[in-house]
């Protein structure tokens, strides 16, 4: 590749997060896909939305997308064909005859490293200057410099655009007096015609197969006899790829024949990498069309291996018969000496997220696991109940290069059944259920009291204090204040407090009242706690209560 068709690479490249138009650097860094296609639907990208009467009567399709349409980001079914790299000289029109299968809206966008101009003509021979008109009814058009002398031109049609040949024109734009490279490319939105372009995992270890799969289908229906090309290249970038021919006849890693889904698998894994795929599907007959996609694959440089042997254990680090830690032994087969990186989370019996762990360490083909330690406090404190279940585990090696992500398993293990008692905390639990009513004693109407109730969760029975402050609505001072103390057992108790309705009268403040925090403790051997959530009343009055 030379200097200046690399020059607009690297521009094309800068646009994937700018502009939406992604696919253009799919012929040469598909790898780039997944992270590609995530910034299509999240950026709003650049447009130049300033109108004129077209040049000539407005062709029928072009009345039915309004131009804020045609500027979108783009939708599912994106597709883009296959890039046109050439060159222009001032004074020079080069024509590219185009083919346009059925879709609903077209883009032609020209990346190149000077500035040019587009003239697009349709198969019934409109012919629209948009680069002249800056955008019409016919057409959306946008001209973007991206980095001094690096950039891209944008021609958008729609509603169904008519299938056929259509023309584009690449000429120097104004002040362009340079030989300018380019590469022309075709976007298609809502197209009939969709190639999806996929592996047969999301990871490999050194030395696995990687099956590559494009599927190809018009609407639903599957698309048969395509000639299906993957170009196929590791990271780093380079110039040289190797070509793979993707077959539909059930012999080739494809299930059944005559499916759509066209496949084939590469072997020379050994080294690890990342692999890039970029796929081209095309057919002439009897609706001809150019497909382009891309993916890619990461295959571990280091071979290891969660091998599914698993155990786990609760440990008392203080003596006080509480598991202050949760250990999980993880078997691991290594096959190559290196320091890895071992990381999980655990999840309560209702997939609640409880913690994570993690370990580095140098293992060797003598070693067999690893051991990730969740704290006891967490589990406590989260209230998780068990069996816990061990999720998100992964295995990576990190260099100074890149991460290497070895194995990994969604759904790995399941714990022993543990309580969220058998682990150490506080001994008193919010249990939520937070309620309030007001309480008129002498039946006048007016209430004497507001009585704010919470449950918690207790550990040890004991006799407990429990203490809480009312706000009213301005929260700058406390309305009342209550301490109660009485006799609790173990497991789940209502606690009440009584707020004075004369105190809330004469503050002036209405509902709802607030108690931000309850303060509780055992007089012997119960725990204590000093946070709770925040429990707020319904909007009473200051005028119903007691003066």
């Amino acid at each position: 590749m030379n200097k200046p068709i690399r020059r607009i690479f690297l521009c094309s490249i800068t646009l994937f997060s700018v502009i939406l138009i992604s696919f253009i650097t799919m012929f040469f860094w598909p790898g780039m896909l997944n992270t590609v296609l995530h910034l299509t639907h999240k950026t709003d990208g650049y447009r130049d939305t300033s109108f004129t009467r077209p040049e000539s009567p407005m062709p029928s399709y072009a009345k039915a997308l309004p131009q804020d349409q045609m500027t979108r980001p783009p939708l599912e079914g994106l597709q883009t064909s296959e890039g046109i790299i050439d060159s222009v000289s001032p004074g020079e029109i080069k024509r590219h005859e185009i083919n346009v299968d059925r879709t609903k809206q077209v883009s032609f966008a020209c990346f190149s490293e000077g500035n040019l101009r587009l003239i697009v003509t349709d198969p019934a021979g409109n012919r629209m200057d948009s680069a002249a008109t800056k955008g019409n009814e016919i057409s959306s058009y946008m001209n973007i410099e991206m980095m001094e002398g690096q950039n891209v031109v944008t021609v958008t049609f729609g509603m169904n655009p008519p299938p056929g040949k259509w023309t584009v024109e690449v000429t120097p734009g104004e002040g362009n007096n340079e030989k300018t490279h380019y590469v022309l490319t075709t976007f298609f939105e809502g197209a009939g015609i969709i190639l999806e372009v996929s592996t047969d995992k999301e990871r490999y270890q050194k030395g696995d197969t990687v099956l590559v799969i494009g599927a190809l289908r018009n609407d639903s229906s599957p698309i048969l006899n395509a000639d299906v090309t993957a170009f196929v290249w590791k990271e780093p970038y380079r110039a040289d790829f190797d070509t793979l021919q993707l077959f539909d006849d059930g012999t080739h890693g494809d299930r059944n024949a005559n499916d759509g889904q066209y496949s084939n698998a590469i072997t020379n894994t050994a080294d690890g990498g990342y692999f890039n795929f970029s796929v081209k599907a095309e057919k002439g007959r009897p609706e001809p069309f150019t497909r382009l996609g891309g993916t890619m694959a990461m295959v571990a440089r280091y071979r290891a291996k969660f091998n599914r042997t698993f155990s786990d254990s609760g440990r008392d680090t203080n003596g006080d018969t509480l598991f202050d830690e949760l250990v999980i032994r993880v078997g691991i087969k290594v096959t190559d000496a290196a320091r890895y990186h071992i990381s999980g989370e655990i999840l309560d019996k209702d997939g609640k997220g409880l913690d994570n762990a993690w370990v580095d360490t140098f293992l060797t083909p003598n070693d067999n696991g690893a051991l990730l330690v969740f704290e006891g406090d967490a589990i406590y404190d989260g209230r998780g109940e068990g069996p816990y279940r061990l999720s998100h585990l992964s295995i990576s090696v990190e260099d100074t290069a890149e991460t290497d992500f070895v194995d990994f398993l969604e759904d790995a293990y399941t714990t022993e059944k543990y309580s969220v008692w058998d682990f150490q905390g506080r001994g008193i639990v919010d249990a939520g259920g937070y309620f309030d009513r007001g309480v008129d004693i002498d039946g006048d109407g007016l209430y004497d009291s507001l009585v704010v109730g919470i449950n918690v969760d207790i550990r040890t029975s004991d006799s407990y204090v429990w203490q809480a402050s009312l706000f009213g609505s301005n929260g700058t001072e406390p309305l009342d204040w209550v301490d109660c103390e009485g006799p609790l057992k173990a497991g789940i108790n209502k606690i009440e407090f009584a707020f004075k309705g004369s105190e809330i009268r004469k503050s002036g403040q209405d509902g709802p009242y607030e108690i931000p925090g309850v303060a509780m403790y055992g007089r012997d051997k119960g725990a204590n706690i000093t946070e709770t959530g925040t429990i707020r009343t319904r909007p009473y009055k200051h005028t119903e209560f007691e003066r």
